[in-house]
């Protein structure tokens, strides 16, 4: 990222060796790499330096020592930021939780008189989302509406997440319900694999495993769409949902089915079926489900971290040791309630 910023700096102060000036396109560029990489004050002094500076000011950051080569002559335009630009500073301040932040440079973006577009408006969406702020997630929402703001998958993706979030299955199917309508003569709004799985999340979540299963057997159909065909994802929240309902014949069905398809078992999968079993009072069969996952060489990604941390080897003497219950037992500690509460980089339920 520093060399990008070099060659950045040499655009202005040896325009000779490049065809043009920096444009908005390469500031977005730029922006949209600090935002990747988490560098958010890199990522606000770009904006700003588009946003307020006239173009001898642009180059006023410039080191002392190259600034006697640029000539009057040579000024380089002033570069504005245009509504790319906002959407993907207010995506950055979506990412470090500033969800006030983001509402500013929105409100800033309409007194500059540009025209929010459906991914600016999708920008500020995923920013409610991401800080649990539906109702403000609603409004927006409504407020494109109103606009007359175009539609997309990721829009109505985005809003089933905000309703997956705050349990409202109701709203989240209307949502869906709303997309197959309008993807008759829009295809822009058709539901994708992500869209599905937010709904059957959603489902479960509500416990209304029914209703998941319904479009669990939707997207199974043979005339569905290659790009709504259930993934590892969808068979896990399934899994999950026949767990937490006792229905542990249908969830191993559903495993059985799911490795048919060619979509082999990872370890948050074995764990919902190790806890149903649990929960169940099935305790044979809960390790014989952890023993087969031993078998595969199948481990929680935390034994690795710690296993790294402590710089012992992946492959160890207790991993390949089928006695070993270590893990098991901490499961099932999880399944009876004693562990409930665990950090976000660990495996949930």
């Amino acid at each position: 990222m520093n060399v990008a910023f070099d060659l950045l700096e040499q655009m202005y102060v040896t325009p000779g060796q490049f065809r043009e000036w920096p444009d908005e396109v390469l500031f977005n560029c730029m922006i949209d790499m600090c935002v990747r990489f988490r560098d958010l004050p890199r990522a606000i002094s770009l904006f700003n330096r588009m946003n307020r500076d006239s173009p001898q000011e642009q180059t006023r950051s410039l080191s002392k020592r190259h600034k006697s080569k640029l000539s009057q002559s040579q000024e380089p335009p002033r570069v504005t930021p245009s509504a790319v630009t906002y959407g993907i500073i207010i995506k950055a301040f979506g990412q470090e939780n500033q969800l006030d932040s983001a509402f500013r440079v929105f409100c800033e973006m309409r007194r500059a008189r540009l025209v929010p577009s459906t991914m600016t408006y999708g920008c500020l969406l995923q920013a409610c989302v991401k800080n649990d702020d539906i109702k403000r997630a609603v409004e927006v929402f409504e407020q494109m509406k109103q606009d007359r703001v175009p539609m997309n998958t990721v829009i109505y993706t985005t809003m089933i997440k905000a309703f997956q979030k705050s349990y409202q299955l109701e709203r989240a199917l209307e949502i869906y319900e709303t997309m197959l309508v309008e993807m008759q003569h829009n295809k822009e709004v058709a539901p994708n694999i992500v869209t599905f799985n937010s709904l059957l999340d959603c489902c479960i979540r509500c416990f209304d495993v029914g209703q998941a299963t319904q479009i669990f057997l939707q997207m199974l159909e043979p005339d569905a769409p290659a790009a709504c065909r259930p993934d590892l994802i969808t068979f896990s929240i399934m899994i999950k949902g026949y767990c937490k309902q006792r229905n542990i014949e249908q969830a191993f069905k559903t495993q059985q089915m799911m490795e048919e398809a060619g979509i082999k078992s990872d370890f948050a999968l074995y764990k919902s079926l190790i806890i149903g079993c649990v929960k169940n009072n099935q305790m044979e069969m809960a390790l014989k489900v952890y023993q087969n996952m031993r078998a595969l060489g199948i481990r929680s990604q935390n034994v690795y971290r710690l296993e790294k941390k402590s710089g012992q080897d992946a492959c160890s003497e207790r991993d390949s040791d089928p006695a070993d219950l270590t893990e098991f037992h901490e499961i099932c500690k999880q399944a009876s309630g004693r562990h409930t509460k665990w950090r976000k980089n660990h495996f949930l339920l």
